[in-house]
């Protein structure tokens, strides 16, 4: 059983006039947003087809990028997206798209289809899910944060233990859980 790729009947019409599969549009218009040939092959041809060894796949994608059928729906696939305002022409193969340049082509792709169409509202999703922050994917001059959690005995803390490691190697006597309030107090004093 096949994967088959369900487009809109819009998408779908454009690769029966391009003479290329649904995947293989996929394929071109991530082409012409940067990804490279076996990204974009990846995500188009998910499923049992992706489940076959590398080799099979590699040779596949290329008799696929290869095909004469495919370099002319490509070609055609950038000239629609270089009318919509979105740069084909920057050779990104080794380069990654950021966050905001990928948001903003996801927006503009997004507004350009009609108004209740599925494809707007997928765009519009993606664009959202993009756009939603992260705790560890902060942009600015956020500083970070350091969270020490300590041990609510004395006795179990790794710092009170390396206190008094570091007193007996000086052949001091190692502190007791107790006196550490006395220590706190004498470094309060001493740094007024």
């Amino acid at each position: 059983m096949q994967h088959q790729l369900s487009l809109s009947s819009i998408k779908e019409k454009e690769a029966k006039r391009l003479g290329i599969s649904n995947e293989e549009l996929v394929v071109a218009d991530l082409m012409c947003l940067g990804y490279t040939d076996k990204d974009a092959y990846a995500i188009a041809f998910q499923g049992p087809i992706m489940a076959q060894g590398s080799e099979l796949i590699a040779n596949e994608r290329n008799k696929t990028v290869k095909s004469q059928k495919f370099k002319r729906a490509l070609e055609a696939r950038k000239e629609v997206h270089r009318e919509s305002g979105i740069s084909v022409d920057a050779d990104v193969d080794d380069e990654l798209l950021d966050k905001r340049t990928t948001a903003k082509l996801i927006m503009s792709a997004a507004m350009k289809q009609p108004a209740d169409s599925k494809e707007r509202i997928e765009g519009l999703m993606k664009y959202s899910e993009l756009m939603r922050y992260k705790s560890d994917d902060v942009e600015g001059s956020v500083t970070d944060n350091i969270h020490f959690f300590l041990p609510l005995k004395c006795n179990q803390c790794p710092l009170f233990e390396a206190h008094n490691k570091k007193r007996k190697d000086n052949n001091e006597t190692p502190l007791r859980p107790d006196e550490i309030n006395n220590l706190a107090r004498a470094k309060q004093k001493y740094d007024e």
